[in-house]
């Protein structure tokens, strides 16, 4: 919200001189899916239709002529990549690599903004691509107090464009009340994590419980909602393994305690398995 805002701030003073593209990891899942959608963004639909972006490297060549090719009139473009991290995760982070060095050049007039929910995410970009980074970070904080989380929620719940005056109403009423449910629920999630993110994933499911005919929150829906944001999702995912899985599984925690987070192969967590097996067969 506070990039949108910002942005919407320089689009007002600069009279929109510039392009913003906005890329999501979850999206995109690699380099290739990122480029498309970039192409999309910067070249008309009928520039693409003729052209082969199959590949990646051609996608990319044809991006930084693109990129390259324009005079100081040209217009200024803006990349905002959510969830951050998850770019890192591309192979050899060739995209990260090729917008920072756009960056850096003069005739280029670009700006990466990236935004992750993670403090570790400088020791996950490549040494060549962190030196490219101009390393200016900025940390944002949740809510301090229940009554701002909560007035974040209000407005989540019922922001300005709702012209519904019952549900308006009908919210005014939930967040006056003492003793409303949903009042418990907000200082559950509020305990839990004050992340505005995980906020925003339960709130906007509430709206799609309703009954057209009673514009009113269904708290057995919100409370159905918290107990798959409160879930383990590691536990989960442990149950629906066989026991082969688990096994193998085991193994690797312990090659991780035995050689200090070192990096291993599956040789390795072979031969513990097996190591593992054999002593187990031994006490038996």
């Amino acid at each position: 919200a506070l990039v949108d805002y910002t942005i919407g701030q320089v689009r007002n003073d600069c009279n929109s001189c510039f392009i913003q593209v906005y890329l999501n990891g979850f999206v995109c899942i690699d380099d290739q899916q990122a480029l498309k959608e970039i192409a999309k963004e910067l070249c008309p639909k009928s520039d693409l239709e003729s052209l082969n972006l199959s590949s990646f490297s051609s996608t990319m060549t044809f991006l930084l002529e693109t990129l390259n090719s324009g005079d100081k009139g040209r217009q200024s473009v803006i990349f905002v990549l959510d969830e951050f991290d998850l770019f890192t995760q591309h192979h050899n982070q060739h995209l990260l690599y090729n917008l920072f060095d756009l960056s850096q050049s003069k005739s280029t007039p670009i700006a990466l903004i990236g935004l992750t929910c993670r403090q570790d995410v400088m020791e996950l970009m490549e040494k060549r691509v962190k030196s490219r980074f101009s390393h200016r970070q900025f940390f944002l904080f949740g809510p301090p107090t229940f009554d701002e989380y909560a007035a974040i929620a209000k407005d989540i719940l019922c922001p300005e464009e709702v012209s519904s005056v019952a549900w308006k109403t009908h919210v005014e009423d939930v967040f006056t009340s003492s003793d409303y449910k949903v009042k418990t629920y907000l200082e559950r999630i509020y305990n839990f994590n004050r992340s505005i993110g995980i906020l925003k994933n339960c709130l906007t499911w509430v709206p799609l419980q309703m009954e057209s005919n009673s514009p009113k929150i269904n708290t057995d829906a919100l409370e159905e909602k918290l107990i798959e944001v409160f879930k383990d999702s590691k536990a989960a995912l442990i149950q629906s393994m066989s026991r082969l899985e688990c096994c193998i599984l085991i193994a690797m925690a312990r090659l991780s305690t035995k050689h200090a987070n070192q990096p291993f192969n599956l040789e390795m967590v072979l031969h513990e398995y097996k190591e593992v097996r054999r002593v187990n067969v031994t006490v038996h």
